[in-house]
């Protein structure tokens, strides 16, 4: 009877092992995917800073006599 408690129980540790290792891969790939969005965004931000500005409309003044 005791060989299949150890049996059962070391089983269940490797089951938990195995559980663990998902959950630490899907976290892990969670933190890749938050990084991945803030270098996306903060690359959009210095692309746009680094275009040169649009022209702005012209404000032509009468001719002063």
């Amino acid at each position: 009877m005791g060989e299949i408690a150890v049996v059962v129980l070391g089983g269940l540790l490797q089951l938990a092992v195995i559980v663990y290792a998902f959950v630490l891969v899907k976290r892990v790939a969670d933190g890749v995917e938050r990084l991945e969005d803030t270098v996306d965004r903060r690359l959009r931000a210095l692309e746009r800073a680094l275009q040169p500005p649009e022209p702005r409309d012209q404000v032509s003044w009468p001719d002063q006599p």
